[in-house]
């Protein structure tokens, strides 16, 4: 999987449910990651909290700049927490973590850009909330 747009530097600076999957990403797709299903190991050490930033969504990519704590670039990983409809539109909470940085107190800088047509939302619009604090309005080019 590659990510062409992640980069790191250091800063001294401390209703019913509607059915969303998470799709695979085909060969020739965006060069951004894709979103995952949340692993099993989660909410352990290895991934670390982040602090957006910066989101933006450009043509059907959603961009991040983000911080986080650790010893060393870790790699970002955006889970599908929760969906639920709404009275305009879909609410999508998503959680970024980034996995694998170590435990140190030194805070890093980093950019990610994940590929919003992984996820498969039957909606026109969306509303993806990720980590509970940046709040986005997304329209699908194509309505699964």
């Amino acid at each position: 999987m590659a990510v062409a747009c992640s980069s790191t530097q250091k800063s001294s600076a401390a209703e019913p449910k509607t059915e969303v999957q998470v799709v695979k990403k085909q060969e020739g797709d965006s060069s951004c990651l894709a979103l995952q299903k949340k692993p099993n190991d989660f909410n352990t050490m290895d991934f670390s909290a982040t602090h957006i930033a910066k989101a933006s969504i450009e043509d059907d990519e959603l961009i991040i700049s983000f911080e986080y704590s650790g010893c060393e670039k870790g790699k970002p990983v955006l889970v599908l927490l929760e969906s639920m409809p709404g009275k305009k539109a879909l609410h999508v909470d998503l959680q970024l973590k980034s996995k694998g940085a170590g435990l140190c107190e030194m805070i890093l800088e980093d950019q990610a850009c994940f590929d919003l047509q992984t996820l498969n939302v039957p909606a026109k619009e969306w509303t993806l909330t990720i980590n509970g604090t940046h709040e986005l309005v997304y329209q699908p080019k194509i309505v699964q």
